[in-house]
């Protein structure tokens, strides 16, 4: 396989790139290991996902759940959740999303903010790069989150997903502002993925904490926007 690229009017292969030959000597190496995990896979006994991610849609829902319940009409921005499912699926549902909205929202300021796997108050944090550090999220987007986690009483740190991505990747990758929170233990986490992430090992004080910087966000956005 010879693949080949145009930049700056010069034609070079990647084919034999020592970058490319690592990748697939990666990709070797997970082959037996993803063969052996087929026989311990079993779907009578699914992972429900308790926390991730369905802290990031519950959070999501309280907000709009808090503003109608307050009778909070913003003057100057419309809030939408978005539970795009498929996370897991190479981020399918960010990704049609984002192809389904790009247009209508390219025309006023709009910010993403992901909210993904809300359970270890330690290790609260707001995702400035993304998609194994290779995206960087929008730095106003995460200036905001992190005043809002200020007037909350949080210093919630800037870190990077070392592994893996969230939905605020594919959102910043299409040209819009995205930033995520989340709060897991990187180790990973025993619930990670596996039949332990149940709903009684939610934490409701990360929850709670999370939530009230969801909707600071919201208030801080409405009224100051994104700063340049």
């Amino acid at each position: 396989l010879n693949i080949w690229a145009i930049a700056a009017g010069h034609g070079f292969s990647i084919a034999d790139s020592g970058a490319l030959n690592i990748l697939r000597y990666i990709f070797l190496a997970w082959i037996p290991i993803l063969f052996v995990a087929l026989f311990f896979e079993n779907k009578k006994r699914p992972v429900m996902g308790a926390n991730d991610n369905l802290t990031g849609c519950f959070i999501s829902m309280a907000v709009v759940k808090y503003m109608q319940h307050h009778d909070i009409r913003f003057e100057n921005t419309e809030v939408w959740v978005v539970l795009t499912g498929s996370e897991e699926a190479g981020l399918r549902g960010a990704k049609a999303f984002c192809k389904a909205h790009k247009d209508e929202l390219g025309d006023v300021e709009t910010v993403f903010v992901g909210l993904d796997t809300i359970r270890d108050y330690d290790f609260m944090a707001i995702y400035s790069r993304d998609l194994t550090g290779t995206v960087k999220n929008d730095e106003s987007a995460c200036a905001l989150v992190k005043e809002a986690a200020k007037q909350n009483g949080l210093d919630m740190p800037y870190k990077s997903v070392f592994f893996g991505a969230t939905d605020a990747a594919t959102v910043t990758q299409s040209g819009m502002k995205a930033v995520s929170i989340a709060a897991m233990d990187p180790a990973p986490a025993r619930y990670y993925h596996t039949r332990l992430d149940t709903a009684d090992n939610l934490d409701i004080k990360t929850i709670e904490a999370v939530l009230g910087v969801a909707l600071e966000t919201a208030f801080l956005f409405d009224e100051k926007g994104l700063s340049n």
